[in-house]
């Protein structure tokens, strides 16, 4: 039972796990690989790939998108997440342990399922995301938070960059060309989803699933800060929001247009103009 723990060695309780995943797995066989800068954990999953049943993405959502894009260049696709970020957002959709001997407990079960990955491509390049891929005020409230004051703790970072982004955001004239449709006109935001949540803890897209195959696009459109704000309770309930300006579609592929970035799990991605497609069943994921 090889299995390597992918660690994300910048969070503050990475000690703390280290020394409780050496006291649960002592009779196991097992590895802890810390990762040392960003973008570290892309190049150790596919390095343990070659060599582990399991790769284990202990952080945040980042982590386990690094973790992904690594596993997307190998053959073997087995994966588990130990949630240790501040988000965490793609378990919220496809629950994982809760703890290091809940995690042992659900690999001894071995029990697996194929989900999904979104494949961005553009101009620049390809990459994958786990959970969602988004346009719009996702990726500015991603660059205020690289630049965060440090001092602030992690959940204060995330509050600061939020609110920085309503104040500042523009919405900008995008378009949203999908398989069968096309939306186009100023948006706050455009979401294509394999999970439900992002932003921590806001359902962006209430009836995602991430084994149907399909992306769920969710449209912002162009509404006021005091509207986004008011609505911003449907997405903590996990409600659609009633309101003209915002759309829900499904597809299997979709291609943004716009003069704007994007951001996936948590990270600045490409610029505009990008292809998002569906890679069904591309990852096994571990089931608790």
């Amino acid at each position: 039972m090889k299995v390597s723990f992918i660690i994300n060695s910048s969070k503050r309780r990475a000690g703390e796990i280290v020394q409780e995943i050496q006291r649960v797995f002592k009779d196991e066989d097992y590895e802890i690989v810390p990762t040392n800068h960003s973008g570290h954990a892309i190049e150790l999953a596919r390095q343990a790939s070659a060599k582990c049943r399991t790769v284990v993405a202990v952080g945040g959502d980042g982590t386990a998108n690094e973790c992904v894009n690594g596993l997307m260049h190998s053959e073997f696709r087995q994966m588990a997440i130990l949630p240790l970020g501040t988000g965490n957002d793609f378990v919220r959709t496809f629950p994982q342990a809760e703890s290091v001997q809940h995690l042992l407990s659900a690999l001894q079960q071995n029990s697996y399922q194929a989900i999904d990955v979104l494949r961005l491509s553009s101009g620049e390049g390809q990459e994958y995301a786990l959970n969602i891929a988004d346009a719009g005020i996702g990726a500015v409230a991603v660059g205020h938070l690289a630049h965060a004051p440090s001092w602030l703790g992690p959940r204060l970072k995330y509050t600061w960059a939020i609110v920085k982004t309503l104040i500042t955001a523009r919405n900008e004239h995008l378009i949203c060309r999908m398989a069968h449709e096309t939306w186009e006109g100023k948006a706050k935001l455009i979401a294509a989803a394999n999970g439900k949540c992002f932003g921590t803890g806001l359902f962006i897209a209430p009836g995602a699933l991430v084994h149907d195959g399909l992306l769920d696009i969710t449209v912002i459109g162009d509404i006021s800060l005091f509207t986004y704000l008011r609505k911003s309770s449907s997405l903590r309930r996990g409600d659609r929001i009633d309101h003209p300006e915002v759309c829900y579609f499904r597809t299997p592929r979709v291609e943004l247009e716009g003069p704007v970035r994007m951001e996936k799990d948590g990270e600045l991605s490409f610029a505009l103009p990008v292809c998002i497609e569906v890679d069904p069943g591309a990852i096994m994921m571990l089931e608790v």
